[in-house]
């Protein structure tokens, strides 16, 4: 038996709650963000779904960390580094496209710390660990007072090889707490202690501006949650408040992790190994693809325009969403996304002072979206968005109707980018993958995509909308630890790289155990790899046990094989390898909560209803019957057109396709032209 959980997943514009309690009984909600305060929606859906139970854990990803590098709203933080490198965050550091996929658009990279408040210290750390400069103690202390006197209360501190030996990092700590004790103080060799100065410094300064925020809202959230309460992270994993606190960027990504384990974890219910996730929400469309059952976790990402080093879901998010605005751009040309209309004002049909046309919109006046979401609680005002369509529409003398199809081919064909750029780019062909439809307009579009990308099957869950909020459910104890140790092929010296190993071990034990002190762990070793004088490295599985100069060989061997799989060659014997991260991943599992074993309600008669609707694949509007599928009987099968509208998504079955349920309530959408 397990205890009752309630997972919350808070994204830009909706609010996901799902509860299981120990017998698998399951209550969901979703409701409105209100970004002016996220836990007020938190505590209104955990309301809704809470169980008899006066104890529960809370399980809660959030997008609090996400929304603050997008729109700069960080606190104001000083930083120390090494003498001759203060303009180190000016620089922007230099970027490899192949391996930091473009965000969500073209985003301003703002200057994380005023020039004014980062201070260089005389002090200097060579490669190898050795000391050429001592650090001055007097620069310390003169440059804290400095910072109170600005009303700096945190200062991120980047010193130069501190990831080889971090004496001097934990020097300044020391003399911080003697000579300015208000100062909060995050060290780049705990945060990252890895090579790339900019991105570790990127990477500390983040989470040091990241802190007051994530701190003062998870102490509110626990404050009104005194059961246990486990936050997600964006390596697809849970940890506790303490860990987060430290760590804060590490939620960053959060949400679409989450939605990508628990997709995970069903397609191992339903024997599904290879597939791809198409999670379209009300900001933003993720996609991932998932190969022989295992989800990639990447140790780069971006959001903002920073350039991140945590480990993460490897998960590509473009700029299409619900909320998404069209609009013509400087090219004339028009654009859907990626600046979006959010929870507030939203789409022109929400009826709440919104009056920027968005896909949501355009899906409303196509037929393609009911008058009234979340089970009528968010009416959609048609007649709005049929206006502001033919406003937009005006200047090419194109109606609503057909300015809403020209906005719905746009982000389709994004959508469609997107998941080829995770699949056909990256060497998968997507016709041997299922598509996985979750989020709230994921359904939407999936059984189009399909069609588009010669995609066989179509998988929705239960409840799609709830995606991330079900991952929540089902996630284990994660922590990931990593530590740059150089060794060229030629030059291996097992001993140091085992000790590395050990202690890196030893460090997320330590910090699982603060967790959750019962139940084995699994430890996992990995290493990135480069051809000497590469700038990006490619990570290869360790086997466990004692290392030996022949298992570091077979890891050097295992790199060639991946570095071929990914270019198309190797250079095996003609470039020198070398070993320059060595990283560690904990796991702990947790008990599962008995989710296959929900079935479907009752059979019911199906709505008699039709709609007018718009589908891509006949480029025609189509009068389809209408279903609600609370009302479908396990292994029943619906012929396209037709649509199928629940609480917390609608599921477009094109003319041509059919829709299967499942006796776990999952539908599955196929061609006719395959059956």
């Amino acid at each position: 038996m397990i205890e009752s959980r309630i997972g919350v997943d808070i994204g830009g514009t909706f609010t996901d709650v799902v509860a299981v309690d120990a017998t698998g009984s399951l209550r969901v909600t979703k409701l409105p963000t209100t970004p002016r305060n996220i836990a007020d929606a938190l505590a209104r859906g955990t309301a809704r779904v809470r169980h008899d139970s006066p104890t529960h854990t809370l399980l809660y990803g959030t997008t609090l960390a996400t929304n603050a590098l997008l729109e700069h709203r960080l606190a104001p933080i000083g930083l120390f580094v090494t003498a001759g490198f203060r303009d180190i965050l000016e620089i922007n550091g230099v970027h490899d496209e192949d391996h930091h996929e473009p965000s969500a658009g073209h985003h301003v990279r703002h200057s994380l710390v005023a020039l004014e408040h980062v201070y260089e210290l005389r002090e200097r750390i060579e490669r190898d660990g050795s000391i050429r400069t001592a650090l001055h103690g007097d620069d310390v202390s003169d440059a804290g007072q400095a910072l109170l006197a600005a009303n700096i209360e945190i200062v991120a501190v980047v010193l130069l090889h501190s990831f080889t030996n971090p004496r001097h990092e934990r020097r300044v700590r020391e003399i911080l707490a003697t000579s300015a004790p208000a100062l909060r103080v995050v060290l780049s060799s705990e945060v990252l202690p890895e090579l790339r100065e900019y991105e570790r410094a990127v990477t500390t300064c983040l989470n040091a501006a990241l802190l007051p925020l994530l701190s003062q809202h998870l102490a509110q959230v626990r404050a009104e949650n005194p059961s246990r309460l486990l936050i997600m992270k964006s390596s697809g994993g849970l940890s506790d408040v303490q860990n987060i606190v430290e760590t804060p960027l590490a939620t960053v990504l959060s949400g679409p992790s989450a939605a990508v384990v628990g997709m995970s974890w069903l397609a191992q219910q339903l024997k599904i190994s290879d597939f791809i996730t198409l999670d379209v929400g009300g900001t933003s469309t993720d996609v991932a693809l998932v190969r022989n059952g295992a989800h990639a976790v990447t140790t780069r990402a971006e959001v903002g325009g920073y350039p991140l080093k945590l480990s993460a879901v490897e998960v590509l998010t473009i700029g299409a969403g619900g909320g998404s605005l069209a609009y013509l751009g400087l090219d004339q040309r028009w654009h859907v996304g990626p600046e979006s209309a959010g929870a507030e004002p939203g789409p022109v049909c929400y009826g709440r002072g919104g009056t920027a046309v968005t896909l949501t919109d355009a899906e409303l006046a196509l037929g393609r979206l009911p008058t009234g979401l979340l089970g009528g609680e968010l009416r959609l005002e048609i007649d709005a968005a049929n206006r502001a369509l033919q406003d937009l529409g005006r200047a090419r003398n194109l109606d609503a109707q057909q300015t809403a199809i020209g906005i719905l081919k746009i982000a389709t064909h994004n959508m469609c980018g997107a998941i080829r750029r995770v699949s056909v780019q990256r060497g998968h062909d997507p016709r041997g993958f299922a598509l996985i439809a979750i989020g709230g307009a994921g359904p939407l579009h999936a059984a189009e995509l399909a069609e588009m990308l010669g995609i066989t099957t179509v998988v929705i869950p239960r409840h799609p909308g709830l995606a991330a909020a079900y991952g929540l459910l089902v996630a284990d104890l994660r922590e990931d630890s990593g530590q740059t140790a150089m060794q060229r092929e030629t030059q291996l010296d097992v001993q140091p790289i085992a000790q590395h190993y050990a202690a890196l071990e030893a460090q997320v034990a330590e910090r699982l155990r603060r967790v959750d002190g019962s139940g084995p762990l699994v430890i996992a070793r990995h290493a990135d790899l480069r051809y000497r004088g590469m700038s990006a490295e490619f990570t290869v599985p360790v086997a466990g046990g004692s290392l030996t100069l022949a298992s570091l060989h077979q890891v050097i061997e295992d790199f060639h094989q991946i570095y071929t799989t990914f270019s198309g060659r190797a250079y095996r014997g003609l470039e020198e390898v070398e070993i320059v991260n060595l990283r560690v991943t904990a796991t702990a599992g947790l008990p599962k909560p008995p989710l296959s074993d929900v079935r479907l309600a009752p059979v019911a008669a199906p709505q008699t209803k039709t709609r007018s609707v718009y589908f891509l694949n006949v480029d025609a509007i189509v009068e389809s019957p209408l279903y609600a599928r609370n009302n479908l009987q396990a292994d029943s099968t619906i012929s396209g057109p037709a649509v199928i509208e629940q609480f917390d998504t609608t599921i477009l079955v094109p003319p041509g396709f059919l829709l299967f349920t499942d006796a776990g309530g999952n539908a599955i959408i196929r061609s006719t032209l395959v059956l």
